[in-house]
């Protein structure tokens, strides 16, 4: 027999043996010891999580000959060909190339045969998403009331592309992504096994490369083990992978951090003129970043990295080096750069500019430390003058506006304080521009001419209840609300000699604030303009 790779060599053939799906084992398992299984199931996850080796595994528990059981035999002739895929009672169907309704006419044919040898005809379909809509109505009827002696088994890597009419007639499962104890243990294991010595670090970097993948990561420990033998190192993994060295993104976060534009770009041209393409490299450095920003935040012996004891010591010294929120800045930073590779030919152009913006982080460490002053008060606010003290648009002593005067001081205000909580739009409206009547029962606002908006917002159902329930209070009657528009009202005017004086006000004010001033002397900036 010809040699026979790690994925497949060390597929798991009970339920114990899979690794990081307990939640789905344990179901399965109860179901069978109890009579309970479904006449359908979906079973959807990324790839490599274990949905073909599950749908196997059912498969030999349905029909072990010493079955139904939770525990198949493996040693059985049913058992034996469910393995390798060639039981005649179990169809291994592909969706993506079998996705014809001709194709599912057939199975449904075929499906109203009873097995040939086994308890349970049973249809596994991989990709079933790819199916056609024709399809899918074709399997419909079948899957609702299907014989007793079949079972289906559908895999999907895109769950949501499934018609819901299909979904609500099977019983989901969801693989989870496997976790990196859960592989690293399993990669040991099978290091073991092969008599394999293989270095902390290097199965770590196997774990984190396969992405919670369990056949990513045999695959590529079988590609590690054909490079270098029966001994694995980290340089050894690095190599044949194309990983950029944890000691090399060190050394690039050091000199970034003392702000050493040269050895930056110097390391990056070390890496690159290795054969490490710019964007590979942008990718890989933002994933070094991610994990010196758990390191800081977590601690460098957090479950959240997958690295080796010396990779952690690193990541702990990277981390007393920057703040969170440089690191932060940093990972937006290469992350924007990272899309905008994807759209140009210069990718080392892009590179190089963006770590030259981060050799800058000491400034913007600076300012960070400039916020804090100001936010804690450490820059002193100085005196305030006279005409600091006075209130923005304070309304003069002695009552509420002229214009609200025949309103009465108590029911103008009662009428702003019910148009605040209507929206700032409505507030607004009301204090600077409206003129207010009382006649009677009726209560007339006007607006200037060109407030149309303005009058939509007052006449609002909900807004005019308001402020009618506010002012007959006030008022001790019930009154009803008006709101027009009048060319004669002149409150726009008189705003915009108040808009004038107060941002004349402000600028003054903000002249003399010593906050301001501090900031534009550390950014050597000029004073243009100032807004509420």
């Amino acid at each position: 027999m010809g040699y026979l790779v790690l994925s497949r060599k060390y597929r798991p053939k009970t339920f114990e043996d899979v690794v990081g799906q307990a939640h789905i084992t344990g179901t399965l398992q109860k179901a069978i010891e109890s009579g309970r299984v479904a006449q359908a199931y979906i079973f959807s996850g990324t790839r490599g999580t274990g949905k073909t080796t599950m749908a196997r595994i059912l498969a030999k528990a349905l029909n072990c000959a010493t079955g139904p059981t939770a525990s198949p035999c493996n040693s059985c002739e049913i058992c034996t060909s469910i393995d390798t895929g060639q039981d005649v009672d179990v169809a291994e169907i592909d969706g993506a190339s079998n996705n014809s309704v001709e194709d599912i006419r057939e199975l449904r044919s075929n499906a109203n045969y009873t097995p040939a040898r086994a308890r349970y005809k049973i249809y596994y379909i991989d990709e079933v998403h790819m199916l056609s809509t024709p399809a899918f109505n074709a399997l419909l009827k079948t899957l609702e009331e299907p014989p007793a002696h079949v079972k289906f088994i559908f895999a999907t890597t895109e769950p949501h592309k499934i018609p819901l009419t299909i979904q609500s007639r099977c019983q989901r499962f969801d693989f989870r992504n496997i976790g990196a104890e859960d592989l690293l243990g399993r990669l040991g294991w099978i290091c073991k096994n092969e008599g394999i010595a293989a270095e902390e670090g290097a199965l770590a970097l196997v774990a984190r490369f396969a992405a919670g993948s369990m056949r990513d990561a045999e695959s590529l420990l079988d590609q590690v083990v054909s490079f270098s033998g029966d001994k694995i190192t980290v340089e050894a993994v690095e190599s044949v992978l194309g990983v950029v060295p944890a000691q090399a993104m060190s050394d690039l976060l050091r000199a970034l951090a003392a702000g050493d534009t040269k050895a930056a770009l110097t390391a990056i041209e070390t890496v690159v003129g290795a054969g490490t393409s710019s964007r590979q490299f942008v990718a890989e450095f933002i994933d070094y970043l991610r994990d010196v920003l758990v390191a800081k935040s977590c601690g460098a012996d957090s479950k959240l990295l997958v690295r080796s004891t010396g990779e952690r010591e690193m990541l702990s010294g990277d981390a007393g080096k920057w703040s969170e929120e440089a690191l932060v800045y940093a990972m937006g930073l290469l992350g924007e750069t990272y899309a905008r590779m994807a759209r140009s030919p210069q990718t080392r152009g892009l590179l190089d500019v963006s770590i030259i913006k981060l050799a800058r982080v000491d400034d913007w460490r600076h300012l960070a430390e400039l916020v804090r002053s100001l936010r804690d008060g450490t820059v002193s606010a100085g005196e305030t003058t006279e005409a600091e003290k006075q209130p923005p648009f304070e309304e003069p002593a002695g009552g509420p506006p002229a214009r609200a005067a025949s309103l009465g001081e108590r029911a103008w205000e009662a009428l702003v304080t019910a148009a605040k909580t209507q929206g700032t739009l409505v507030a607004k409206t009301l204090e600077a521009h409206a003129h207010v009547k009382v006649d009677d029962d009726k209560v007339r606002i006007s607006l200037p001419e060109n407030f149309a908006l303005q009058q939509a917002a007052l006449l609002r159902n909900e807004v005019r209840d308001a402020l009618e329930a506010a002012l007959g209070q006030a008022l001790d009657r019930k009154v009803r609300l008006e709101v027009t528009r009048d060319a004669s009202n002149g409150s726009a005017v008189v705003e915009d000699r108040t808009i004038v004086q107060r941002r004349k006000t402000l600028r003054e004010q903000a002249l003399l604030d010593p906050a301001v001033r501090k900031m534009m002397e550390v950014f050597d900036a000029t004073f243009v303009d100032v807004e509420e």
